[in-house]
């Protein structure tokens, strides 16, 4: 009973301190790297699952079986480098996924808005100074992929997606920021009333934010995003300003 007593108080200092360490990552990554809605809707939890199973999971566990004040220092030392070397290479996998899919901005393109990761363009264009501009940015961008205006821009478009497989709204030459753009984004704005008379949900959060911005229903501009795991309509005035945010159970059409 004392050795079972001995592994519990083991296995769960494991586990706090394994938690902590995990605490401080999920801040940063909900603070600085996805915030609200991008960590559902980009992946954010998609890479968490592993380093949770890892971290929080496998390595206390371990911790429980092999756990034996009876054992020598040296046997102590390498159990618990065993585990700690596989709980560290989960958390800097993880570390490493999650940073790398992480949004570096909220693309425009043709008639909705994408969330580009930041490995869709670090592949190709990591030295590119509008690149390091975006990387650097405190807050997720909001930028519009501007379209050909002429042929000869159209087939240098369509070099760049047949030669090197680069999306037009990851071609980073085409990016201009949004607010000098918006207007021309106004027509692409959702019918949002179709929307809430056959959602409740969507039509209470939608109330929520129109309280909180003291506008009207018609006031604003709802645009679609399109990301990995989710849909969302982007809430914006008409200064052009994000003002909130709606998600959608599924693809909607104007």
């Amino acid at each position: 009973m004392e050795i079972i007593k001995q592994k519990a108080l083991a296995s769960s200092i494991h586990f706090f301190a394994s938690l902590l360490v995990f605490s401080i990552f999920v801040y940063v990554l909900l603070t600085q790297w996805y915030p609200e809605p991008f960590f559902n809707a980009s992946g954010g939890w998609q890479g968490l699952k592993l380093v949770i199973l890892v971290d929080l999971v496998l390595g206390p566990l371990l911790t429980l079986i092999v756990y034996n004040r009876k054992k020598t220092t040296i046997t102590k030392i390498i159990d618990f480098s065993f585990i700690i070397s596989l709980q560290l290479s989960a958390l800097i996998w993880g570390i490493y996924t999650v940073y790398h899919q992480r949004p570096i901005a909220i693309i425009f393109w043709s008639d909705q808005f994408y969330t580009v990761p930041v490995l869709a363009l670090s592949s190709h264009y990591s030295k590119h100074p509008k690149y390091l501009e975006l990387i650097n940015k405190k807050e997720i961008p909001l930028v519009i992929a501007k379209k050909p205006t002429n042929r000869d821009e159209l087939n240098e478009m369509m070099r760049i997606i047949n030669d090197q497989g680069i999306a037009p709204h990851h071609q980073i030459d085409r990016y201009q920021p949004l607010a000098e753009n918006f207007l021309s984004l106004n027509s692409f704005s959702i019918n949002i009333n179709k929307i809430i008379s056959s959602n409740q949900k969507v039509k209470e959060e939608l109330t929520s934010i129109l309280e909180k911005t003291e506008t009207q229903l018609d006031d604003n501009f709802y645009l679609p995003l399109e990301s990995k795991y989710q849909n969302i309509i982007l809430v914006f005035n008409k200064a052009g300003e994000r003002i909130g945010f709606v998600i959608v159970p599924a693809k909607n059409n104007k």
